[in-house]
């Protein structure tokens, strides 16, 4: 067990643990957590663009899993469909330049149009002769539409497929106008394939288009993590002894600075210091920072990269030690995305987690973020969270958290 911090000038820095933080009873679960019917070993399909998989997962496994795919291609219903939307984009190619409305007017799904294909793809999925096990094998394992998990089936593929509607059109709404004519119109031409589209893919190719001219990829551009930022600490997961410690993490949400310019704030400063003491203390054998590229709008600093560099530079904390969630945009999803890489990385999900951040972030997670988790994500990504001090609460997760929202295109 490392002894010590270091200050910034490399002079070792006494630790005390700080008996009061260990694990009371409140902290511990009433019960083991219900997966609901999340497999732990259920690996995520990729499509070649992260930001696709993060808002759009129904998507990528129409692409991605191949009797999906070609039971997709041989429904006459959706064949139709497809042929119909095709010729449409086609045509707008050729008369709507890079007029964004002309183009929306084309490629925008309506409230009937959705709805047909939703028959249709219960009708494809579900019922006595699909032999598709979308749902069975990746819908329910994944986690990523676990909000509908009481449905049946064929409600769940009607909600999946609604929901990617309504984020399909959003992208395309938010963001067409913020490009020049010349530039949409070039996206567009680009997009189309020599062969005819399904159903699906000319807006979906748009959007994703879109948001990459902008820029606005915050919400994949880590990808892979486990590999990646994340990778030193995944490997060393699995070789952790998690009795030796009270928590299986310290998690401390990010704030960044305001002004553009400095990397990191004084708050997440102190945050930093509070992560190393407690993990100098014993209290946990990993330190995770949550925070993506929040404030302000657009800044290349992702706070809990941030935070991470600070941790190892300046007080020591071997990387093996560290993970990073670098999407989160609110204080509800640095909870929500930090239960996610719990779940995904095999960290226990009944042994409570170490909450460590300022007194008013800290005071608001314990006695208001349920409700609001509630009236923004619709659900609460947690069990149960309890006050120990002005700078620490105890928090256990809930398989709820791993339900994709995407409400939030760049926190999704």
């Amino acid at each position: 067990m490392d002894s010590g911090s270091v200050d910034s000038a490399g002079v070792p820095v006494e630790i005390v643990a700080d008996a009061s933080l260990v694990a009371p009873p409140q902290c511990l679960p009433d019960e083991p957590m219900d997966p609901r019917d999340f497999d732990d070993d259920y690996v995520l399909l990729t499509s070649g663009d992260p930001v696709q998989d993060a808002n759009l997962y129904l998507l990528t496994l129409f692409a991605e899993v191949p009797a999906a795919s070609e039971a997709l291609g041989g429904d006459a219903v959706l064949l139709a469909v497809s042929q119909e939307r095709d010729l449409a984009f086609r045509g707008a190619i050729a008369d709507c330049g890079g007029d964004a409305a002309c183009l929306g007017d084309a490629l925008r799904w309506s409230e009937d149009e959705a709805g047909a294909v939703a028959d249709a793809l219960q009708a494809l999925f579900i019922g006595p002769d699909a032999d598709i096990l979308l749902v069975k094998e990746h819908l329910r394992p994944s986690g990523v539409f676990h909000l509908y998990r009481p449905f049946d089936d064929g409600a769940l593929v009607r909600a999946a497929w609604l929901d990617a509607v309504d984020v399909l059109n959003r992208i395309f709404a938010e963001h067409d106008g913020l490009l020049p004519a010349e530039d949409l119109a070039e996206i567009a031409a680009a997009a189309v394939e020599d062969d005819p589209m399904p159903f699906y893919l000319p807006l979906l190719k748009m959007d994703m288009a879109i948001l990459t001219a902008l820029g606005r990829d915050e919400a994949g551009r880590y990808e892979p993590l486990a590999d990646g930022e994340n990778g030193p600490a995944c490997q060393r997961i699995p070789l952790i002894e998690w009795d030796d410690y009270p928590y299986s993490l310290i998690l401390t949400p990010g704030f960044g600075p305001l002004n553009g310019q400095d990397p990191i704030s004084m708050l997440s400063l102190t945050n930093c210091a509070f992560a190393a003491e407690r993990y100098y203390a014993g209290l946990a054998p990993l330190v995770m920072f949550s925070g993506g590229h929040v404030h302000p709008g657009g800044t290349p600093f992702c706070e809990a990269l941030e935070m991470k560099h600070v941790l190892m530079e300046e007080h020591g904390v071997p990387e093996e030690a560290i993970l990073i969630e670098p999407y989160a945009r609110h204080t509800t999803t640095n909870l929500r995305n930090a239960a996610r890489l719990i779940l995904r990385y095999g960290i226990p999900p009944d042994r409570p987690v170490l909450i460590a951040t300022d007194i008013f972030q800290n005071h608001t997670i314990s006695y208001s973020l349920a409700e609001r988790c509630l009236e923004e994500l619709g659900y609460v990504p947690f069990r149960k969270v309890e006050l120990l001090n002005d700078n620490d609460s105890c928090l256990l997760i809930d398989s709820l958290s791993l339900h994709r929202d995407g409400q939030d295109l760049l926190d999704p």
